[in-house]
């Protein structure tokens, strides 16, 4: 079992797998090649006001929501100041084209009824939209923090490897509406011809269960993150970019050179 684990990059995902490693006794190092760790967490003040530059709204935070469960788990949900956006309004979409703006809900029912009061004639093809994906996103046994089946496969269901352009044309006729659906695209840079459908289905199924933001700034989740794999014994170094990979014979990856030429050498790479 490997005991030191050295993760590039300090982005949500690098500090998160940081976190449930030293949650779990690894002794973890983060290298960021910014001065700034967390990626699309960071936030900057100018003249006393914070701005974020990424992702500042997110799905999953509810109870029983991945991330709500995951920062239950490392036990940092308490230390973060978030509130929840209002269900009647998750996000408010402005098509330039046909001068209409569209104003969505949470939840199941909520996404399909809002968008029914502009498209009354697809109102079963919305309730099937939404039918793949819930399978597409239930068939991801990590995405439901569920164990893992090694042998098995993520991608079970017949949609999630389809192309998403493919997906919601499958499904919804009205070219207008199938615009107003991919607007959740920009949130993941998903694009026409290649984002597979599963990535699509696994955020929208994060925003149906209702959208929070954080209050402040978002660098406190990236900044929360640190201090626990720290408080564990861990390390999590900016302005540390990795130039180089020293490999041998027995493992691809021996150690990793930054650009001040320190190497670092753990068990494990990730």
């Amino acid at each position: 079992m490997y005991s030191s684990v050295i993760i590039i990059g300090g982005g949500l995902g690098g500090l998160f797998t940081g976190a449930l490693l030293a949650k779990n006794g690894r002794q973890v190092t983060v290298l960021d090649k910014n001065n700034i760790i967390g990626g699309g967490l960071q936030s900057f003040c100018r003249n006393g006001i914070s701005f974020d530059t990424g992702m500042h709204v997110m799905g999953g935070w509810r109870d029983g929501g991945t991330l709500d469960r995951l920062t239950r788990y490392i036990g940092i949900r308490n230390s973060l100041k978030l509130r929840d956006v209002d269900d009647n309004c998750m996000d408010e979409i402005t098509v330039l084209s046909d001068d209409t703006v569209y104003r969505i809900s949470a939840s199941r029912n909520g996404f399909i009824d809002s968008l029914v009061s502009y498209f009354p004639d697809s109102k079963l093809e919305l309730e099937n939209y939404i039918d793949s994906i819930d399978r597409i996103a239930n068939s991801f046994d990590l995405f439901n923090l569920r164990p893992y089946d090694f042998n098995g496969s993520n991608h079970r269901d017949p949609d999630a490897l389809i192309t998403v352009d493919v997906f919601i044309e499958k499904y919804v006729s009205d070219h207008r509406l199938r615009s107003v659906l991919a607007y959740i695209n920009g949130l993941y840079d998903g694009r026409r011809g290649s984002t597979p459908a599963y990535i699509h289905a696994l955020i929208m199924s994060l925003y149906l269960n209702g959208a929070t933001r954080f209050v402040d700034n978002t660098i406190q989740l990236a900044l929360n993150l640190k201090s626990f794999i720290e408080e564990n014994g861990g390390n999590v170094l900016s302005g540390c970019e990795v130039i180089g990979v020293e490999c041998d014979d027995r493992r691809i990856v021996e150690s990793v050179i930054c650009t001040n030429q320190k190497r670092f050498e753990a068990d494990c790479f990730v």
